[in-house]
């Protein structure tokens, strides 16, 4: 399998046109997974630089002729945090120029991580994307020097909000969830990648827990007859004994924010259910403690709501099972 390298670009322009006059390019490098790329040194053994952003003489654009629009430009002026940056520039750099060092960035992160291709991300594909494939065709009289193939685009927005349907449906403004961090500011091309990446990697991360299962995720168990059989466990239960319990339906939650888990209904774990007094300090009284399971729930203490809505018992332990469990406990 090739070894792909993920980028996260974003331009700023004057235009909204594929023909775009470019005055910012910025790229970083990332992994879906939220871990450091490790870029150390190009071959002549200089430290290469793990993020690329170079402002552009929009002078240079309209002797290319790229496209300047009135609204555009207006609503720069009137945007008084992304304009600073933009005054406060003692030299920018002609398009041309920007265009090669922009693809010799890519080139060497490509390079000095062994991979064999770039995928390049982007918010949408209708401006920015396109902007820089007409930058590089009008420059140089096509496209070959661009440092990604025409199938390795993906899409940050459409892979963030659809990732928001799935997981997060109640939440009205999905860039809400993403908080930009200190020294940020937005139409920033840097800052606007950074904040890119990381709703990339939270999309990632919802849809990983469940792609990573071996199993498919069902609506609900199949099984016949389940209730009867859950009453007759009952007595049980309310005994204090640990009893196999399986789920109803999926459940997908987060223990802490970068612990996630996605498990489908049919999953098998052992319960225990628990006094006040033994649910060491749990606020909500009785409670289920999860006595043992590959699971990331293992040793935590259920809510008896949560186990109503989402658990069945399922089947009394062997006797076996049952010291097993006892000292685990």
């Amino acid at each position: 399998m090739k070894k792909l390298l993920d980028v996260m670009i974003d331009i700023e322009t004057l235009s909204l046109s594929a023909n775009a006059a470019i005055i910012q390019i910025a790229a970083k490098p990332f992994r879906l997974d939220g871990k450091e790329v490790t870029l150390g040194t190009d071959k002549n053994g200089n430290d290469v630089c793990d993020e690329f952003t170079i402002d552009i003489d929009a002078t240079s654009c309209a002797m290319y002729g790229f496209d300047f629009d009135k609204g555009t430009i207006e609503w720069w002026r009137k945007n008084v945090p992304a304009n600073e940056h933009f005054k406060s520039i003692h030299y920018a750099c002609c398009i041309a120029f920007a265009l090669e060092s922009f693809a010799d960035a890519l080139t060497s992160w490509k390079e000095v991580t062994g991979s064999d291709e770039i995928v390049v991300w982007s918010q949408g594909t209708d401006l920015d994307i396109a902007a820089l494939r007409n930058a590089f065709s009008v420059v140089y009289g096509n496209e070959g020097k661009l440092p990604w193939k025409y199938n390795n685009v993906r899409d940050a927005r459409t892979y963030f909000l659809e990732a928001v349907r799935i997981f997060a449906p109640e939440v009205e403004k999905p860039y809400d969830i993403i908080k930009a961090e200190d020294g940020e500011t937005q139409h920033h091309a840097i800052d606007d990648a950074k904040w890119s990446i990381r709703a990339v990697q939270w999309a990632y991360a919802h849809i990983n827990a469940l792609m990573g299962l071996s199993f498919i995720l069902t609506d609900k168990i199949n099984r016949p007859n389940a209730e009867e059989a859950a009453k007759k466990l009952q007595p049980e239960i309310d005994a204090g004994e640990p009893v196999m319990w399986e789920l109803k339906k999926p459940l997908i939650d987060e223990i802490r924010a970068d612990v996630k888990y996605a498990l489908p209904a049919g999953t098998k774990m052992v319960l225990k259910k628990r006094s006040a007094d033994e649910s060491n300090g749990y606020k909500g009284g009785i409670g289920y403690a999860v006595m043992e399971t590959a699971m990331p729930l293992n040793g935590f203490i259920l809510r008896p709501e949560k186990v109503a809505e989402y658990f069945i018992p399922f089947r009394s332990l062997s006797d076996d099972e049952k010291v097993k469990f006892e000292l685990s406990d």
